[in-house]
């Protein structure tokens, strides 16, 4: 499954209320595979997926008299807008 786990921010909680959800996704993920993986995880029909990559930024980090740039934070995410039904993840149940 290419779904890894439902993003709960202001910004997603936002979009909840009108029928757009957000999960992180695998890095090579399609739009297809999200589709299906939506719909046959939470049993709903969904109408349009949007996906957007994030760059990782860099951090610095302090090692026993060095300071090294490490990459953190890249993701993928999906923007999955459904066509009927909705999903208890995100409703707080």
């Amino acid at each position: 499954m290419c779904l890894i786990r439902h993003v709960v921010t202001e910004k997603s909680m936002q979009l909840s209320t009108i029928g757009i959800y957000c999960f992180d996704v695998q890095p090579l993920a399609r739009k297809d595979e999200i589709k299906a993986a939506v719909e046959k995880a939470f049993d709903v029909k969904v109408a349009n997926v949007n996906v957007a990559n994030y760059k990782p930024r860099q951090k610095l980090v302090r090692r026993t008299n060095k300071l090294i740039l490490k990459k953190i934070g890249a993701c993928k995410r999906a923007f999955v807008k459904l066509a009927s039904g909705t999903i208890a993840v995100f409703e707080g149940s």
